[in-house]
């Protein structure tokens, strides 16, 4: 079932934090016209209550654990278009409502663990800052479901990733902390062809990455050979990452205003590869000091190489247009996707990559002090 909110699979620690944002607060009373002194305007409704009042209807006039869980998954399919922000709290209040009345009413339909997760999902965001949930309590029934013998596989990956999402930050900065890890390497042998492994090893060889390079090295070496091809394809990426700094970048690609592109062209220039999109606020709030610094020392050398993550081509022409970003743009219009992101598995921006006179990607961190790191290069 796909959902149009995030799913369990996205981790706890966020979900937890978008649930005391304000979801389950009531719209701020509007400015009502003036009236008689011993007069009290009514009452703005409490979207909560509504939305209870409207899915215990809907939940009654379902007679059958069928008829209920029909009705769950239409509400999945989301509000629609144009949908307000209440018609989407009312929504997240009707779909935990309905999904608890199905594991209260149907304790004995294997289609209850399904529910009690959405109910997880849904209620979480449904929290305020004084009624937040329970850590103790979600660990508790997302075990549940993990171990649930009539628990459907989709239920049981998502519980089990789930879990790993409520313990991600246990561990020191440096590195996954043991529990965590074992955990990690439990839902890898429990579920060797799921896609989810390819998240769980990447952040295994990250957390390699920064306590044990070497080995780090080796364990890439062993998900390049993993037979889950989900895996496989982000060790691909990570080892042409790796192997960045062995040779000179070998990148070219036509830019949206129809002009080649060739880095290796570039040699004898300093190069800023920068990956980013509009969407992207921290990337917006760099676009001031990246034109500056293009400006001061474009004629020293500096060159700017763009690929924007974009899927609105329109948007990102008028962003460059109006922000001054005259440097060539990649864009594709596949976002995350993106051909050339995707290739090096660039999973977040802003990233920007250095390259020095001779070609050779020297940062690939590169956002971080840039303007020290690049007058550095450029005085090289």
């Amino acid at each position: 079932m796909k959902a149009w909110f995030p799913t369990l699979a996205a981790g706890w620690l966020a979900l937890l934090v978008a649930s005391v944002s304000g979801f389950a607060q009531s719209p701020a009373p509007s400015q009502s016209p003036a009236v008689a002194e011993d007069a009290s305007p009514a009452p703005e409704p409490n979207p909560i209550d509504t939305g209870t009042a409207q899915a215990a209807k809907e939940a009654a006039g379902c007679k059958t654990a069928d008829a209920l869980w029909s009705h769950i998954q239409d509400l999945e399919k989301g509000p629609g278009t144009n949908a307000t922000q209440e018609d989407v709290q009312l929504l997240i209040v009707r779909l935990a409502y309905c999904a608890n009345q199905f594991e209260t009413r149907y304790p004995k339909d294997a289609r209850r663990w399904d529910a009690k997760l959405i109910a997880l999902r849904y209620g979480a965001m449904l929290a305020t800052a004084d009624s937040q949930p329970d850590p103790a309590q979600i660990e508790s029934e997302l075990q549940a479901v993990a171990h649930a013998p009539d628990a459907s596989h989709e239920a049981r990956v998502a519980a089990r990733i789930s879990l790993i999402g409520l313990h991600t930050g246990e561990g020191d900065q440096d590195g996954l902390s043991p529990d965590l890890e074992k955990e990690m390497v439990g839902f890898l042998h429990d579920f060797p062809d799921d896609p989810n492994d390819a998240e769980l090893q990447k952040a295994r060889l990250g957390s390699l990455q920064k306590t044990d390079p070497a080995k780090a090295s080796a364990f890439l070496d062993t998900l390049l050979k993993d037979k889950n091809p989900a895996v496989a394809e982000m060790a691909q990426a990570e080892a042409r990452r790796r192997d960045l700094t062995k040779q000179p970048l070998d990148l070219k690609y036509t830019a949206v205003d129809g002009s080649a592109v060739d880095v290796s062209k570039l040699r004898g220039k300093v190069v800023i590869v920068d990956f980013w999109a509009t969407w992207c606020a921290p990337c917006m709030e760099a676009v001031p000091d990246v034109v500056a610094l293009y400006k001061e020392l474009h004629a020293k050398g500096l060159e700017i190489v763009g690929i924007s993550l974009d899927e609105d081509k329109g948007s990102m022409e008028g962003v460059t247009k109006s922000s001054g970003m005259v440097w060539p743009q990649y864009f594709d219009g596949k976002g995350w996707d993106n051909a050339i992101s995707s290739r090096y598995g660039v999973t977040d921006i802003p990233q920007m990559w250095l390259v020095d006179r001779k070609g050779m990607v020297v940062d690939t961190d590169g956002a971080d002090d840039l303007k020290e790191k690049v007058e550095k290069l450029v005085a090289q």
